[in-house]
This record gives C-alpha cells, sequence and structure tokens, in this order.
C-alpha cells in the first residue's frame, strides 16, 4: 500500500513538474529596460523631428512601460509618463498621456522587434497666457502711450538718475513715457497651444511690419514658452543664440543669470498674471495680461547687460550711464517691479 502511495504521488509530481515547466516555456518574457538615442530613435515633437536626445524605457509588463523623455519637455528635462503597449507583427505600438504642470503631453509611436523606438510627442500648453495680446494703452500727458507695468519702493529720499537728485515718485513716470516709446512698437505677442512664440513689430510708418518667425533669421520654434508656478519662461533656442553672439549661446552663463536650460533653450522667467492692473486713464481693451520681472530677476541681469552696452550708444540720452545709474537704484530698492500690461484685443483707434 505505502509503495503505491508513494509511486502515485511521484507519478503527480512528475506532471505537476511539466506542466509547470510547459507553463514557463509558454509565458511571454518582458522586454528588457533599455534607453534609446542616436540611429535607435526617430523623435519628433509636434510633427518636427528633432536629434540629439534619448527616451528610457522601463517595462512593467508586457503591456504597460514608463518612458522618460531626456530634455525633450520645456521646462522637465526628465519628464517620465506611463505608456501602453499593443504587440505588433514587428514589434509593439505606443500610446500615453500625461500632465505635467500646465503643459498636456502625448505621445504615439513604435517600437520594433529590432529595437528601434519611433515616437512623436504632443504638446498643448492650458494656461491662461495663451492667447494673442496687444499692448494696453492709456492716455498720458503727451498722447496716448502705452500701458507699462512700474512699481518702485525705497527707503531713499534721493535717487540718482541723469546725474541728477530725483524724487523717486518720480521715476515710474519716467519709465512710462522713456521707455513706452520704445516698446510702442511691438504690435502684437501671440503665445501658442504648441508652446511656440510669434511676435510683430511696427517700427515706423515706413517700415513694413516685422513677424518673428520670418523663416529666415527666426524659424518657427526657434521662440518657445512655458509656465510653471506662477511664472512665465520665454524661451530661446541655443541655436538662434549662437549664430546671432560671437560666443555662440556658451557666452551665457547661467550659473550668473537667472535662466534655466531646458531641452536645447535658455529660458528666461518672468512673473505672469491676469490680474486688473489698468490704469487710469487706460483704454478699453478687455482683458489683460501683465508679463514682469521684479528686482530678484533683475538686479543679476542688470550688470551684464549694462556691460553689453557700447560706451558711446544714445538713444535720446546716454544708454550706458543710465543703465549704471538703474543697477544701483534697483539694488537699494526694497522691492521693484517693471514689464508689460496687454491686452486681450487692439487698442480702439483715436
Amino acid at each position: 500500500m505505502r509503495q503505491k502511495l508513494f509511486n502515485l504521488f511521484a507519478v503527480l509530481l512528475v506532471v505537476i513538474s511539466v506542466c509547470s515547466s510547459c507553463s514557463d516555456d509558454n509565458k511571454e518574457k518582458v522586454r528588457p529596460d533599455a534607453t534609446f538615442e542616436n540611429q535607435s530613435l526617430k523623435l519628433s515633437m509636434n510633427g518636427t523631428a528633432i536629434e540629439n536626445r534619448s527616451v528610457a524605457v522601463k517595462f512593467t509588463s508586457n503591456t504597460d512601460a514608463q518612458i522618460t523623455l531626456n530634455q525633450v519637455i520645456l521646462g522637465s528635462n526628465e519628464a517620465t509618463m506611463p505608456v501602453k503597449l499593443v504587440k505588433t507583427n514587428t514589434g509593439s505600438t505606443i500610446t500615453g498621456e500625461a500632465t505635467m504642470g500646465e503643459t498636456q503631453v502625448s505621445v504615439t509611436g513604435d517600437l520594433t522587434n529590432a529595437d528601434v523606438l519611433t515616437l512623436n510627442v504632443a504638446t498643448k500648453n492650458t494656461s491662461k497666457a495663451v492667447g494673442k495680446w496687444y499692448l494696453q494703452y492709456q492716455n498720458g500727458d503727451f498722447g496716448v502711450v502705452p500701458s507699462m507695468l512700474v512699481d518702485l519702493k525705497t527707503t531713499k529720499e534721493k535717487v540718482i538718475l541723469f546725474g541728477i537728485p530725483q524724487d523717486p515718485s518720480a521715476l515710474p513716470n519716467f519709465f512710462n513715457i522713456i521707455l513706452g516709446g520704445y516698446v510702442k512698437a511691438l504690435d502684437w505677442i501671440e503665445f501658442k497651444e504648441n508652446g511656440n512664440v510669434s511676435l510683430q513689430f511696427d517700427l515706423d510708418s515706413n517700415t513694413p511690419d516685422v513677424v518673428f518667425p520670418d523663416g529666415s533669421i527666426v524659424k518657427e520654434g526657434d521662440i518657445k514658452f512655458f509656465t510653471r508656478e506662477g511664472k512665465i519662461y520665454l524661451a530661446v533656442s541655443e541655436k538662434l543664440i549662437g549664430s546671432l553672439l560671437p560666443g555662440g549661446s556658451k557666452a551665457i552663463d547661467p550659473s550668473q543669470l537667472p535662466v534655466e536650460m531646458t531641452a536645447g533653450y535658455i529660458a528666461i522667467p518672468m512673473l505672469f498674471n491676469n490680474n486688473n492692473m489698468n490704469p487710469e486713464g487706460a483704454l478699453d481693451q478687455g482683458k489683460t495680461l501683465n508679463i514682469y520681472a521684479d528686482k530678484a530677476m533683475m538686479q543679476p541681469m542688470m550688470p551684464i547687460l549694462t556691460e553689453l552696452v557700447p560706451e558711446d550708444m544714445v538713444i535720446v540720452f546716454p544708454i550706458k550711464p543710465i543703465m549704471k545709474e538703474m543697477t544701483v537704484i534697483i539694488d537699494e530698492s526694497t522691492s521693484f517691479e517693471i514689464g508689460l500690461i496687454l491686452a486681450q484685443q487692439e487698442a480702439p483707434a483715436n
């Protein structure tokens, strides 16, 4: 009896072992994690091919994975998101969606059995900054002038400007009159859902309007933006900066400036909001968008910008001495804000 029971158990063990072995053989193995770059990666952003990037794929199963987009998404240099895999005869298709701050990201593509990843990344910015914005205008002492956001607070009774002691309360009006004459060349700025930026300048009645991107010097996508934590980052491609500066993009030291290097762009942060900051006498142009810099942003910029100005540069007044004086004023202020008040539609004709 014992012998028969022993033989029965032995047979059962053999059967279980064989079944288990067959099950393991039939179970499809999960693909090993990999990083795709160079020839193994065909990457595009909103339909435009981009190079010199990498995508890491971590497979959690045969139907799920996590991908990390390295230096692809502006403002998120290592953007990780979940994706779904569907097996095909040649490999697997890949689809996924994620929200990163105020940017919606979606990916589609396929991964071949030969380890070539084709991936198209699409982005959509959902920020309140999206749209076309015009300069906001107001009736001033010398006619209609652009509305500028200028706020200076200081404990100094007098500040030195033009080499003369000035009442600090007079400075906002000075900026509105002097700088307003230059910024009014800006007709509009458009922040697009895909993250690109367009601008139009009207220099004078004898010069055709200048629109960027123009397709020659500035191409579509050379200027972008993203928003994060109450800041709007205006990003210029390193290639464009490299073509314009004598020392190339390496002439900019990010450790000395409040800028962010991200996805092949140099991004300058500015504060922004949609608060109603219309000054008294502002023309009715609807909803506003305020883009401005504060003392913390301006302090490290002023010495560098001053250094770039030629000694003999004169625009009504010698520029370099004024910038040096402004550097001192900003340094000694308790708070300083300067920027533009933009509007939803063009100013009404006067």
